[in-house]
This record gives structure tokens, C-alpha cells and sequence, in this order.
């Protein structure tokens, strides 16, 4: 009996032992796995281009584009971010919505542009959408709730149209996790201030559409997929309170009016 005590304590010894030293081994610098990861994105980045380009209504008018790829670079440029890295489509669709895609992509649907009361509403779910990519969030995300086996089969080249669709779908409308919106609010906040811009229209913009909506309301994408409203509202406000910022003008008045006046043409 003692025999088997003696056994069963040097096993157990043993597997902490050998778990301390598997612990310590870099395992994603071992089999390259970030290095991988990066070239799945990339590669089921052009996947979704392809899909977009060829499957959804993108606004080309230039007097939409411009401006609104003129902010999101002047948000870039102030944060360290390489601007001619992050591919901007602006989409005819009437919901409320912007979201990041894999390979630093940006997607802005025109009823955000036309939601906003102001340039600076639109800049700060710009910057939210940013910090996302900038924090890898899109990769996590997309492990989370497609799984890896089938990022690996779709960068690996079995894909389709069908399924880029499905995949599109499922970024623009399942929320990250509120630890990840925690950290796309706080670096949102910081690009932000950075840039010249208060962040406090990001709140009132928060605001603004937690009180628009209800249960039948459709076109509010952005705010339902983004939990604890509330609290994100109050953390945003807590967290500007002593850091006020003066606003930069980055859109001129006219641009911006003209762009809300082709926003809602496009959208009608």
C-alpha cells in the first residue's frame, strides 16, 4: 500500500514538473504560430475584398471617399498607425454600423455617415473601430467564433463566396467581449485626444442611440451589438474629464455638408 502512495506522489511530482517546464516554453516563437497567424489574416483579408468589391455596393463618389478617408488618416497619422496599411469601404446600407475586418480593414456603412450629428461623432467610431485593429482584436475574434481549424481552411484556399458572406455577417453583428470593448473604448479615447478631437461625442453619440432604440428598431447595428451601454457612456466621460481636448477641424464645414447631402442620396 505504501508502494502505491509512494508511486502515485512521484507520478504527481512528476506532471507538475513537466507541466512548470511546458509552461515555460514560448510555444507561439517554437512553432511560428503568430507568424502563421498574421499570414491567415492577410490572406482571408483579400478574401474578404474580393467578396466586398464584388458583392456589395461601394460607394466610389469621391466627395464621399475623400473626407471620410482624409479623417480616418488623420486619426491614423496621429497614432502611430500607417494609414496607407488600413483599406477604407464605405458601403450603401442604411444600418447604423462600422466594423474592422481581418487584414486592417475599415467598413463604414452610409447610415453611420448619415446618423452623425457631426464630423467628430463619425471620428470617434472610427477610432473605436481602429483600436481594434490596432489591438489584434479582429484575429481573436474571429478564433472565438469561427474557430481556427476554419481560418486555417479559409487562408489555405478552401473558401467561398457563401461563406465569406457568412463570415462578414458575423463581424458586423456579434459584439466583442467586454473585456476587448473595454480596450477599444480606452485606446479609442486615447486616438482621440491625440488627434485633437474630444472624446465626449463618442459618448453622446453612445447616448444619442441608446435612447433611439427599441426592439423593433433594425438600423441600429452599432450600439446593439456593443454591450453595457451605460457603462461604456460613464467610463468614457469619467475618463476625458480632466483631459478636455479642442477640436480640430477635420473635416472643412462645406466638405462635411456636401458629404451628408451625397450620403443621403446615396441612401434614398
Amino acid at each position: 500500500m505504501k508502494k502505491v502512495i509512494i508511486k502515485a506522489i512521484v507520478l504527481a511530482v512528476s506532471f507538475i514538473l513537466i507541466w512548470i517546464a511546458l509552461a515555460q516554453l514560448d510555444w507561439v516563437k517554437l512553432f511560428r504560430i503568430e507568424e502563421l497567424s498574421n499570414k491567415s489574416e492577410e490572406k482571408i483579408g483579400d478574401i474578404f475584398h474580393n467578396y466586398i468589391i464584388q458583392s456589395e455596393s461601394v460607394a466610389r463618389d469621391q466627395e464621399i471617399t475623400t473626407p471620410v478617408k482624409n479623417l480616418v488618416k488623420d486619426i491614423c497619422t496621429a497614432n502611430g498607425i500607417k494609414a496607407e496599411e488600413i483599406r477604407v469601404y464605405i458601403l450603401k446600407d442604411k444600418q447604423v454600423n462600422a466594423f474592422a475586418m481581418p487584414g486592417k480593414q475599415l467598413v463604414i456603412y452610409s447610415g453611420l455617415i448619415d446618423e452623425s450629428s457631426n464630423q467628430y461623432e463619425l471620428a470617434g467610431v472610427i477610432a473605436h473601430e481602429l483600436a481594434h485593429i490596432k489591438l489584434g482584436h479582429v484575429k481573436k475574434k474571429l478564433i472565438k467564433e469561427v474557430g481556427l481549424s476554419t481560418l486555417l481552411s479559409v487562408s489555405g484556399g478552401v473558401t467561398g463566396a457563401e461563406l465569406a458572406k457568412e463570415m462578414m455577417k458575423l463581424l458586423s453583428s456579434t459584439a466583442y467581449d467586454r473585456k476587448l470593448e473595454e480596450e477599444a473604448d480606452s485606446r479609442a479615447v486615447s486616438f482621440l485626444i491625440n488627434t485633437g478631437v474630444n472624446p465626449a461625442y463618442l459618448a453622446d453619440f453612445l447616448e444619442r442611440l441608446s435612447k433611439k432604440e427599441s426592439p423593433g428598431q433594425k438600423y441600429l447595428s452599432w450600439i446593439s451589438d456593443h454591450p453595457d451601454t451605460k457603462e461604456r457612456i460613464d467610463y468614457i466621460r469619467r475618463t476625458i474629464s480632466n483631459r478636455y481636448t479642442k477640436n480640430k477641424i477635420l473635416i472643412n464645414s462645406n466638405g462635411w455638408k456636401t458629404l451628408k447631402k451625397k450620403i443621403q442620396e446615396l441612401n434614398n
